[in-house]
């Protein structure tokens, strides 16, 4: 499904054409310009260029809103899935993939790269490669993926029609055998991501979440220049230590959550 560009998914393509095509020097009051002091010194002049507002598609280009019907759900199929829990809080499920049992998938939801899957299982059930696609996780490195084309992923009560998986190497199956001692051969949900970017351990004095404020609560704070975090809109992440023991509740499709508390009491 589409979704609304929003910050820096918004911004950075959109700067990065102006100054390319020098649409940024235009008077139609469609980008902000001013003087970056911190840059600016008796040898050069420094600027900051931002987006000064968005106006609303051409009616021939708005995204598709209609939701498609390729994820049915069958309450035939018993809800209860199989999970394993391994000592680093990672938790494993083993779909079907073109009806077969190929693994063991990390579930998580805390990645956008949809479903991914091992290019020696692909290989093996004949997925074609449909193009590439870049990624990055908490790190400053950027890879370059292979999409594969599957037939349906399989989880339970719901099956994913027509599933497209981002092609893994093979070093994710070495690392997941050296932590776990367990093979995987692709993740799922919003899927996971490795990297590293440079922090300090501390604390934070306080932060409310749903209503309820917590003291001391302790926090890595980033310090390196690139990542998941270096954009001008994106200040930081929640773990699941901050949130237990509630559950969380995501309507993406109409971008909201839920944290539900085992009373039945709910913040939105």
């Amino acid at each position: 499904m589409p979704g609304a560009l929003e910050l820096d998914e918004l911004e950075t393509p959109r700067l990065l054409y102006a100054v390319l095509t020098g649409h940024w020097l235009d008077e139609d009051g469609s980008f902000e310009l001013d003087l970056d002091p911190v840059r600016t010194d008796n040898r050069q002049v420094g600027l900051r260029l931002s987006v000064r507002g968005t106006a609303a598609p051409a009616t021939a280009y708005r995204a598709v809103t209609a939701e498609p019907d390729d994820v049915p759900y069958d309450p035939a199929v018993p809800p209860r899935i199989e999970l394993m829990k391994i000592r680093t809080g990672h938790v494993f499920v083993r779909p079907k993939i073109d009806g077969r049992d190929v693994g063991w998938f990390a579930f998580d939801t805390g990645t956008g790269a949809g479903l991914t899957l091992l290019d020696a299982i692909a290989e093996e059930l004949g997925m074609p490669r449909l193009g590439r696609r870049a990624g990055g996780g908490a790190g400053s490195a950027i890879q370059i993926a292979s999409l594969r084309q599957g037939r349906s992923f399989e989880l339970g009560p719901v099956t994913i029609a027509n599933s497209v998986y981002v092609e893994l190497p093979d070093q994710l199956r070495v690392t997941m055998r050296r932590l776990a001692d367990i093979e995987v051969v692709g993740t799922c949900g919003y899927d996971l991501s490795a990297g590293s970017v440079e922090t300090m351990l501390g604390k934070v004095a306080w932060i409310d979440i749903a209503g309820e404020r917590r003291s001391d609560v302790p926090a890595l704070f980033v310090t390196g220049a690139s990542g998941a975090l270096a954009d001008p809109h994106t200040h930081g992440t929640i773990g699941g230590i901050l949130l237990a023991p509630r559950k969380l509740l995501f309507d993406y499709g109409r971008r909201r959550m839920a944290v539900i508390d085992v009373n039945g009491s709910r913040g939105s």
